[in-house]
């Protein structure tokens, strides 16, 4: 039965990396420039990230309970069996998301050094950290659709490895429709711009970087995640 209780919350986390990549793997030794390292922090904003993170499991977690009933029936036996397994499980997400956040941010400025000059960093941090492109990033996390992803999981009881196609393949192209025109002015303007031209020629690479390190993140926190669960629902159990 926990073993259920796991999938829905890996389901859930899993759901919600869209557009918000997780944070495990090792970066290679060095000093970022404080560019590179504003570009990564820009790119991956840890509020936004758990944020999003947070909102997938809220989706996910309750209703992929509520359809087993060997599920409901155990809640109904133990009343708030279900919300003390959601709870555990969200906690559980979102400190090991802060906790590793930072090293994304720091992957992310590292790929970045590469693809674009000091200046372009410059360019492309202004307008990341501008107000247009932070409404931006928040309307693309939160469009970010992992259907096809969450209906795997379903459907097979297992979480896929993840490519760079995948995750290009979240991006909703109907988030472009809720930017004002002042917005939208202002994305042309930076991709039309030598910084923003490479920046979207990274798109591929970039993109698998996220799912990277959303593999490693999503197997590093099934243990975690098991356990916080499994605590919590023998604690509860205990109670009764």
């Amino acid at each position: 039965m926990t073993k259920k209780f796991l999938l829905a919350a890996l389901l859930a986390v899993s759901s919600a990396f869209g557009a918000a990549p997780g944070a495990l793997a090792q970066t290679e030794a060095g000093a970022l420039s404080p560019a590179a390292e504003r570009f990564g922090a820009l790119f991956v904003p840890t509020e936004l990230s758990i944020e999003t993170a947070v909102a997938g499991f809220n989706k996910e977690f309750e209703p992929a309970m509520r359809a087993d009933a060997n599920v409901v029936a155990l809640d109904q036996r133990f009343p708030g069996l279900i919300d003390v397994a959601g709870n555990a499980g969200r906690s559980t997400m979102e400190r090991v998301l802060r906790a590793r956040i930072p090293e994304t941010q720091r992957r992310v400025g590292a790929l970045a050094a590469t693809r674009l000059s000091p200046a372009e960093l410059d360019v492309a941090n202004a307008y990341l950290g501008s107000p247009a492109g932070q409404r931006l990033q928040r309307i693309m996390a939160e469009t970010a659709d992992g259907t096809a992803l969450t209906q795997t999981i379903r459907e097979t009881g297992e979480i896929p490895q993840l490519d760079g196609k995948q995750i290009m393949a979240m991006v909703n192209p109907a988030a472009l429709s809720r930017l004002s025109k002042e917005d939208v002015a202002a994305l042309i303007q930076f991709s039309m711009s030598p910084a923003g031209r490479k920046f979207d020629a990274a798109g591929g690479p970039f993109a698998e970087l996220v799912a990277s390190e959303m593999n490693v993140m999503i197997e590093t926190m099934k243990p975690e995640i098991e356990q916080a669960v499994t605590a919590a629902i023998m604690a509860h159990l205990g109670r009764k």
